[in-house]
């Protein structure tokens, strides 16, 4: 994690550890917003803007 940096909170479900959230949520959170949801997001921009 980072200092000065908003946590981002990330809780269990059926089957799941803790350790296993934390390994899978820094996995994918290379940036604040984790990174399958940041793709998405900018293809959609992407196509919205026409490029």
């Amino acid at each position: 994690t980072q200092t000065d940096t908003k946590p981002i909170y990330a809780s269990v479900g059926n089957m799941i550890s803790i350790e296993c959230i934390i390994d899978l949520t820094l996995s994918q959170c290379i940036y604040r917003i984790p990174e399958p949801i940041r793709k998405a997001d900018q293809e959609s921009r992407a196509r919205i803007s026409g490029h």
